[in-house]
């Protein structure tokens, strides 16, 4: 079943929610250290960090949604290669220009081995890290569509699914590794946290397509659920047992997508560049960064209720000046003639 135009919309529009939301929560860290209390600078974070691990979520599923939906034998080659052009090729652009910063910035050239390890698991634009595991993950799904058809899969799915969570929920791979502070550790413990979303993507895309066809008359438990589990993120952050943030990760994504309109007439222009302002915003927020170390927090310089409001409030400019920049920048491009450049940028993205 291949997927309607509202449906594709409603992505669209979720896809830069949802990545405005990663670049809110980056732009949080950066101005963690001006907060007066400590208690908000707690609350704050946790509302972005719960946020962006939903985001995260989204992403997964939403790719795998859109790899499976209406996949087969016949045409996964033509989407395979589809996805090259808007996953890889952006990846290793941006990649390379965050590349050629971090040498100039430096001074030296790193070794072949760092520089392969930089370009896999631990990329120069850090937060497109995600790209580089659904690549990997896109070239199993030929192996995936000649094993759909067989009895034992929807159970391996679920054991699959059941495998992460135990993974994710009891921290077994810093208990079995004995390590904690290895980036490597960390990282594996990210893709347990992501890959049952993944999974679920896929199973809804390759046998549930039209759930997300389908009007939900629910849409008041669907935003009761979401503020619900946010309050009780924001409220006990860390110390929320993390088979409950499991739950919450794999569902929250689903019930999202319940509580927006089904009939998404049209993707504003504004939603467009989101791509791009999500890969550039790390270059932002270094800069921005390299100010804030040399200031005091602001509950010092103004009262210490007006200076946290303004802490709460930088992200959110941080956000619209990162987009006022994008804007004018593709808008420049297109008046250059140079959609090429622009297709390169934004893997093709609409």
């Amino acid at each position: 079943m291949e997927m309607s135009k509202s449906a594709s919309k409603k992505i669209s529009v979720l896809s830069f929610i949802f990545n405005m939301i990663i670049v809110l929560y980056h732009s949080n860290i950066t101005f963690e250290t001006l907060y007066y209390s400590a208690f908000v600078r707690r609350f704050t974070s946790n509302i972005w960090e719960y946020s962006a691990n939903i985001a995260m979520s989204f992403f997964f599923m939403t790719s795998a949604f859109l790899l499976y939906n209406g996949a087969d034998k016949s045409n996964i080659k033509a989407k395979l290669k589809r996805r090259i052009f808007s996953v890889i090729i952006p990846y290793l652009v941006w990649n390379s220009a965050y590349f050629i910063i971090s040498v100039l910035q430096h001074g030296s050239f790193p070794d072949f081995y760092t520089i392969i390890y930089r370009y896999t698991i631990d990329p120069f634009d850090g937060p497109l890290w995600y790209l580089f595991v659904i690549t990997i993950l896109s070239f199993l799904s030929p192996f995936v569509l000649k094993l759909k058809d067989k009895p034992v899969f929807k159970i391996a799915i679920a054991v699959l699914c059941l495998f992460f969570a135990v993974i994710y929920s009891f921290n077994l791979i810093e208990r079995v590794s004995g390590f904690s502070e290895i980036y490597i550790v960390s990282y594996c413990e990210r893709l347990c946290r992501y890959l049952p979303s993944y999974i679920v993507g896929a199973y809804i895309g390759i046998y549930r397509c039209e759930l997300l066809e389908q009007r939900f008359n629910h849409k008041i438990i669907s935003i009761l659920f979401c503020v619900i589990t946010t309050f009780i993120w924001c409220i006990f952050g860390d110390s929320l047992y993390d088979s409950f943030k499991f739950i919450i990760l794999l569902s929250s994504p689903l019930f999202i997508w319940c509580a927006l309109d089904n009939k998404v007439k049209s993707v504003p222009s504004f939603m467009k560049n989101a791509f791009i302002i999500y890969a550039i915003h790390r270059l932002f927020l270094t800069v921005i960064l390299k100010l804030v170390n040399k200031m005091p927090p602001f509950g010092e310089i103004f009262n210490k209720y007006i200076g946290d409001i303004i802490c709460c409030l930088c992200p959110f400019i941080c956000c619209l000046i990162i987009w006022l920049f994008v804007d004018c920048m593709v808008k420049i491009l297109k008046k250059l003639n140079m959609k090429f450049v622009l297709s390169l940028l934004s893997g093709g993205r609409k």
